[in-house]
């Protein structure tokens, strides 16, 4: 029998984790186990007589058992390495109890549907709740849910903590549990402190405003935009399109390709128009921007790539009933591998333009 994590109890030390960073997310299919209100309650000495053992090929999940809904282990064979390990032994995990251990009063408040795996590697995983779940919330559902994600999967290919999500929040998740609104990562000694957001980088007091003023946004600091501009070659090209750290010759493009040499981010108020992908779409979720819903993408080179990621992209709907027949508004907001800049730190100020936009929807 496995003791509990208790969820209220915080190690103050500061451990590192993913908290925030977009990743690719897993979906697991599989019948969803039968609640526990549905199994028999079995003596704890019945729910702990399945003798199960750990192995090279096999791992053990932990699942409630029993009218006090102590964790007790049963086996499940595994014989795949690394991350895919992690993978398969979460895919079992949510596909619960067996019957013959529902029978015998195993139970899961969760679904495969529940929990979607955004990253994983040996040091840690990132598990996302798209939305919430019935009865996880409750101090004895979290509890069983907190403690049987521990117990199956610390140790396992490393792994020495667990981030939560709900909706892609960390904070969120824990206050949906009643313990946050803070952001906490699970280790083999319960919640540790995680890590804060970095605050925003600094802001000048001048934005920047599109042609339109369908968007106005604040430049981080020594960066430049482009003014609103005529050009044999580009033709009309409206103010705050083009950012970049340093100085550039924003004409430098043509009409088949407008993006200048000196360019990190591109933004672009598209009215009419409609926005699809030619590139594999790595990951991809749902957020909000200025109020309009938006999704956060990262697609890969071309459509047979499988990574590494290539573009880091916003596509922000000021029309949510519109759809490639229909037309709409949008804007469109993305760096690439190949701008000027460092990719990832690119990828975050454009996360800080997008948090600090202001939209009109001309």
């Amino acid at each position: 029998m496995k003791t509990h994590y208790a969820v209220a109890s915080v190690v103050v030390s500061l451990l590192l984790s993913a908290c925030g960073s977009p990743g690719g997310a897993t979906p697991f299919s599989e019948t969803p186990s039968v609640p526990a209100s549905e199994s028999s309650s079995p003596t704890a000495d019945a729910c702990g007589e399945w003798g199960a053992e750990a192995s090279d090929d096999a791992v053990l999940l932990y699942f409630p058992c029993g009218s006090d809904g102590e964790l007790y282990p049963v086996e499940r064979t595994v014989p795949e390495t690394g991350d895919e390990r992690v993978t398969e032994v979460l895919r079992l995990y949510l596909a619960g109890p067996s019957a013959e251990e529902r029978e015998a009063g195993f139970s899961s408040l969760l679904s495969p549907s529940d929990i979607e795996l955004v990253e994983a590697s040996p040091g840690g995983v990132v598990l996302d709740f798209p939305s919430e779940v019935n009865n996880v919330s409750t101090s004895a559902g979290s509890r069983a849910v907190l403690d049987g994600l521990a117990e199956t999967l610390i140790g396992l290919n490393s792994i020495e903590e667990i981030e939560l999500r709900l909706g892609n929040d960390c904070a969120a998740f824990f206050e949906w549990i009643q313990v946050g609104p803070t952001c906490y990562v699970l280790t083999a000694a319960g919640l540790a402190a995680g890590p804060t957001p970095p605050p925003p980088a600094a802001i000048q007091v001048a934005t920047c405003e599109h042609s339109t003023g369908a968007y106005q946004v604040a430049l981080p600091e020594g960066w430049w935009t482009n003014p609103e501009f005529e050009d044999d070659e580009l033709g009309h090209v409206d103010a705050c399109r083009f950012f970049a750290p340093t100085d550039f010759d924003f004409t430098t493009g043509n009409r088949e390709s407008p993006l200048p040499d000196g360019a990190a981010i591109f933004m672009q108020f598209l009215d009419g128009g409609c926005v699809g992908y030619i590139s594999e779409i790595l990951t991809s979720y749902e957020t909000t921007v200025a109020g309009y819903p938006a999704v956060i993408s990262e697609l890969a080179f071309g459509k047979e790539d499988t990574g590494p990621p290539f573009t880091y992209e916003y596509v922000v709907t000021l029309t949510p009933d519109s759809d490639c027949e229909t037309a709409g508004r949008y804007i469109l907001a993305f760096t690439r591998r190949d701008f000027v800049g460092e990719y990832e730190d690119n990828k975050a100020v454009l996360d800080q333009m997008m948090q600090a936009i202001e939209i009109r929807n001309p």
